[in-house]
């Protein structure tokens, strides 16, 4: 399957949730559009905020398993990968979205 540009594997496959940080905060609920540094859609923001605890805007993001760490969000400009949880004291979650 194939909605938007997304890959298969984002929509059917075993899509992962990761942290990603950049300069602005990512839109929430517009569908961002991850990509590689190709091009190449990887996934869509779930949701954007401005992180007090880490002083920087961080967002929610469903990408490909094989995506790689530097991506860009569309309309925001470069991100990184950043560890989950974004602050201490939170339990790691071991879900990832429905297929």
């Amino acid at each position: 399957a194939d909605l938007d540009g997304c890959p298969a594997s984002v929509l059917d496959g075993d899509p992962r949730v990761v942290g990603l940080h950049s300069d602005r905060r990512p839109a929430t609920g517009d569908a961002v559009r991850v990509r590689d540094r190709d091009g190449r859609r990887v996934g869509r923001v779930l949701r954007g905020v401005d992180s007090p605890s880490l002083d920087r805007p961080v967002a929610l993001a469903a990408v490909d398993p094989d995506a790689p760490d530097d991506l860009r969000v569309e309309d925001v400009g470069d991100a990184a990968r950043v560890p989950l949880p974004f602050y201490d004291g939170s339990a790691v979650s071991g879900r990832v979205l429905p297929g």
